[in-house]
């Protein structure tokens, strides 16, 4: 099986040359991630992506024709930086707007994360909610603060 990386993360520029080359035998499935913890809680909170939309843009511009041209899934992570509905909605319409600027037709599934305040309440309470550490338990105070609160999934 051969997987391509696009590259470390989208938006953040890749050589074409490389990726053409990669192409040049079958390849199975292409991925790449669109988020981080890297920049903090702010981008998940404010719904707001960390990466630039052009350089986004321009990301997919080359890799989705490139995939579909080779019949090759390409599967994004962490839609739009935090991968919040708000999130995996502005790289949807990107992905929209490359479509229709590259006559490209194709089929797209969306995973939704986000989870409400009263599920994670209840899963908290139930003893369900599994820390990273003592400095990073969840509290029933953070729950009722978060702006926006996502399932990490995979």
């Amino acid at each position: 099986m051969k997987i391509v990386a696009l590259n470390g993360l989208l938006g953040y520029g890749f050589s074409e040359g490389a990726l053409y080359n990669a192409f040049e035998e079958r390849v199975d499935f292409m991925g790449v991630d669109a988020g981080s913890t890297d920049p903090g809680p702010y981008y998940l909170g404010s719904g707001k992506s960390f990466t630039d939309r052009d350089a986004v843009k321009r990301d997919l511009s080359i890799a989705l024709p490139l995939a579909i041209n080779h019949n090759t899934p390409l599967i994004i992570g962490t839609a739009g930086g935090a991968g919040s509905a708000a999130h995996v909605d502005w790289l949807r319409n990107i992905i929209f707007d490359v479509a229709r600027e590259c006559n490209l037709s194709f089929t797209m599934g969306l995973i939704y994360t986000d989870v409400s305040r009263n599920y994670v309440m209840k899963k908290l309470k139930a003893g369900k909610v599994i820390t990273l550490g003592p400095q990073l338990a969840l509290t029933e105070c953070e729950i009722h603060k978060s702006i926006r609160l996502v399932s990490q999934i995979g």
